[in-house]
Formats: structure tokens, sequence, C-alpha cells
């Protein structure tokens, strides 16, 4: 039987990885040592460091797996120059964090009284979060311009023709060397004066002192769900953005059992067996399934299942009381994807709204 070290904040872990091995369960960011000498299979999330100075205390690993998109918390190089087997979970919360960029953008365009076709929104970004986002928001109407310079796709433009012409820009790379500080002082100056920024990405993307100083003028407005200062907290910026959560876009409940899935069907087929049951199967019923018999209104039905007010609410109200981040982070509420809600009886809007949400 194998030795399985796993975050404790991992979903559905006791349930798929129980068969298979002997379960242990880590606190915090980083496992200890003593949990590292036994483990042969270690599943994280983005919050732990999987570099050289882990692997030495881990003689006994074979396979890495993260529940997460990004990987930039894995040094992918140290762990193939140790011949172990690794693995990420792309895509697995793509949609709960195209909800988190439509809840601010719709709540967004409401709140200033913009007309949502007359609106343009940039993508930096286009993998398998930014094509969905583009895909949902070309469904409402809205004019969408993409970047993406490793792409190089036909229609894309570079981020330098990009900024003057947004009004909402929402950033979608990886972390690393290769896109930090991508949002400096020129960047954000070039920008269209009240502009929309919105970062679910990583902080280390935007510049945090070109950023405050940006905010502070009132050339823009910002909606933060990742920080430069993490698991720190600049509380300048709770003067200052419109809506912040701690680094819990990709949070739903879909997108966190999603990457543990993943991780055990990877993990299955490393073993040479059959993964047992279904995804679908591992889901709690949503809190509201169906909706039928009033008119649609996209950011109306979105709000019922996600809105963004509630969890920057939340956040600022646990803050005030002494929470630290990652306390707050490791406490989210429970949340379903849009895509969770069924509309019916609703005409031609029950069409938009199943287009809009997926």
């Amino acid at each position: 039987m194998l030795n399985i070290l796993a975050d404790g904040l991992m979903p559905l872990v006791d349930d798929l990885f129980a068969p298979l091995g002997t379960l242990q369960r880590f606190e915090g960011r980083q496992p200890t040592p003593a949990q590292l000498a036994q483990a042969e299979v270690l599943l994280v999330r983005s919050v732990t460091q999987v570099d050289a100075a882990l692997l030495t205390q881990a003689p006994k690993l074979r396979f890495i797996g993260s529940a997460t998109i990004g990987t930039d918390h894995l040094d992918i190089k140290a762990i193939e120059e140790k011949g172990l087997f690794w693995t990420a979970a792309p895509g697995c919360n793509a949609d709960a964090v195209a909800d988190y960029v439509l809840s601010a953008v719709l709540n967004w365009q409401t709140m200033t009284g913009r007309d949502l076709p007359a609106l343009t929104v940039g993508i930096v970004g286009v993998g398998n979060i930014g094509s969905r986002l583009s895909r949902r928001l070309n469904v409402l109407g809205v004019k969408v311009l993409c970047c993406d310079p490793p792409k190089g796709e036909p229609g894309f433009i570079t981020l330098a023709q990009m900024l003057p012409q947004v009004d909402v820009l929402t950033l979608h790379v990886p972390g690393g060397q290769g896109t930090r500080h991508m949002i400096g002082a020129t960047e954000l100056a070039a920008m269209k004066p009240g502009a929309l920024l919105i970062n679910s990405c990583r902080g280390s993307v935007v510049d945090n002192a070109a950023l405050l100083a940006w905010l502070e003028a009132g050339a823009g407005q910002a909606v933060l769900d990742v920080f430069a200062t993490e698991p720190d907290f600049d509380r300048r910026l709770l003067d200052l953005g419109l809506w912040l959560t701690p680094h819990i876009a990709g949070h739903s409940i879909e997108g966190k059992r999603r990457g543990t899935w993943m991780l055990y069907e990877a993990l299955c087929q490393k073993l040479g067996q059959v993964p047992q049951g279904r995804f679908e199967d591992q889901l709690p019923r949503a809190p509201v399934e169906s909706i039928s018999g009033i008119e649609l209104a996209v950011r109306r039905l979105g709000n019922l299942v996600f809105d963004i007010r509630d969890d920057d609410a939340w956040f600022r109200a646990g803050l005030k009381a002494g929470r630290t981040f990652d306390e707050l982070r490791r406490s989210y509420p429970k949340r379903r994807e849009w895509g969770s809600l069924k509309a019916g009886s609703l005409e031609d809007g029950a069409r938009l709204w199943d287009l809009a949400s997926h």
C-alpha cells in the first residue's frame, strides 16, 4: 500500500485515495520533515512549494500531484531531475474563475451605469480560463480583445495595443519571472481613465507600488483576488480596491473537487487501475438548482449562485475581526459554479444563460 500525504484542505481525498494506500494529511503550507520522509505520493495545492529542499526530505517520493491549474509552485526541473512523476489539474477551476470575473464585470457594469454591449474587455492570457471567459463574454455581446504572446493566434493583439482600448483588463497568465510586473506604472498609465483592472491569476504579475499609486490617483479601479504580498495583506488596499478576496476565485466546490478527481485519475492510470465512480457523483446538491418564469438577466441569475460583492464583504469583515489572509482562505464558504443553475421557461433567455454560464 502506498503512503499518501495530502494537503489537509483538499476535498474528496479520503473517499478517493483511501483504497489506494495509507493516508496522512498535513496542515498549513508545508508538510513536516517527518511526514515527507515516509511519503510516496504527495498531493498539494498552490500554497505548497515543491522545490529541491522539499524533495531532499522525501526520499521515497514517486508521485507528485498538484490540484491546480498553475504550476509555478512546482520546481519542475528539480522534480524531473530526480526522475519523479508529476501532474497538475489544468482547467479544473477554469469555470469558477470565469464566474468570478463575469460577476465582477457585470456588477461593475451595472454599478457604473454602462451598457454591456458598449464594453470592451481585454483578456491577457487565453488558456483554459481566458478562452472560456472570451466565449462567455462574446455570448453576452461584449467586445473582447485577446493578448497571449506565446500563442500568436490570428486576431490577437499586443498588450500595448490593448491597454488604451479596454474598459476592463483581466489577467490570466501564469506566475514566474516571465510575467513578473507585466502590469506596471507604464501599463497602468496607458489604460483608459476609470478602467477596471481584474487580477485573479498571480499577485506578482502586477507591480504593487505602481498599482497603489494608480488607485490613489483615482485613475482607475481594481478587483483583486491575488496579491504580491501573500500571505500577508497590504491593508492600504482596503480603502483603494473595489472588491477584494483572498485568492479564492477558483474555489468553487466543482473546481476544488475536480482538481482532486483529476489527480485521482492520474494516479490510477499510473498504477494501472480503473478509477471508481464518476466525477458527477462527487458533487452535493446545489442550494439553487433551477429557476423559471422570470425575465432573464444574466447578472441577476449569476448573483443567485455567486456574487463577488458578498465575498468582498466577508473578506473585509474577517480582516477587521483580526483574522489572517490564510485563515480566511482556508475557511472560505462553500460555493457552486454558475453552471449548476438550470434556467427553464425563459424562452430565448434560458439558452443565453446556458451559454453564458458554462
